[in-house]
């Protein structure tokens, strides 16, 4: 890895109102084109973290391109962002509230009333299938937040490749395993 200096020579010859502007508005297509102004803001935290000592992990030698390296970073807040609306939507729901929304159009074995899986019920069973194994859970959250590619996944979650190629089998594997639950339990009657 580039010394700190070579780091900051390489930072500092750079293009950073072009770099603002493509950030900016990466940011705003990864918002749902919602706001411009939190766009801004979320191309501004990224742009600092860049300089930030206990940020900083740009390595020019392994990830040449800083734009896609911000892009990932980009990702990683907008993903933060979600997950925070998330968690806060649900905790300022009632819980009967959660529970009815939950069962909504939902029969007791899991299956909507047209007979098709309750994804949010999939999803909750496949959870905590894959609980003890936190790069399979990560990687979950990251696909449900859009960033699909393993290679964002693997900057996301500061792992090789190879280790998003694997979660995503062993993830595979999880949801077949569950798929076959649910229509043991379904031809069963359970």
């Amino acid at each position: 890895m580039p010394g700190d200096m070579e780091v900051e020579l390489l930072l500092a010859k750079q293009d950073w109102r072009a770099i603002t502007m493509r950030l900016t508005l990466f940011a705003y297509g990864r918002l749902g084109h919602r706001s411009i102004e939190t766009a801004k803001d979320v191309a501004q935290e990224a742009l600092a973290r860049i300089w930030d000592p206990e940020y900083k992990d740009w390595d020019p030698a392994k990830e040449p391109d800083l734009l896609g390296h911000l892009r990932s970073v980009v990702n990683g807040i907008v993903s933060d962002i979600r997950q925070l609306s998330r968690t806060k939507s649900e905790r300022s729901e009632a819980p009967d509230k959660l529970a009815r929304r939950a069962t909504k159009d939902s029969i007791a074995d899991g299956r909507d009333a047209d007979g098709k899986i309750d994804a949010e019920s999939f999803l909750y069973r496949l959870l905590a299938l894959v609980a003890d194994d936190a790069t399979v859970t990560d990687l979950i959250y990251l696909m449900s937040d859009g960033v699909d590619k393993p290679a964002e996944q693997a900057l996301h979650l500061k792992c090789d490749r190879k280790d998003i190629y694997n979660a995503n089998r062993r993830l595979g594997g999880h949801v077949e395993n569950l798929r076959a639950t649910i229509a043991t339990e379904n031809s069963n009657g359970s």
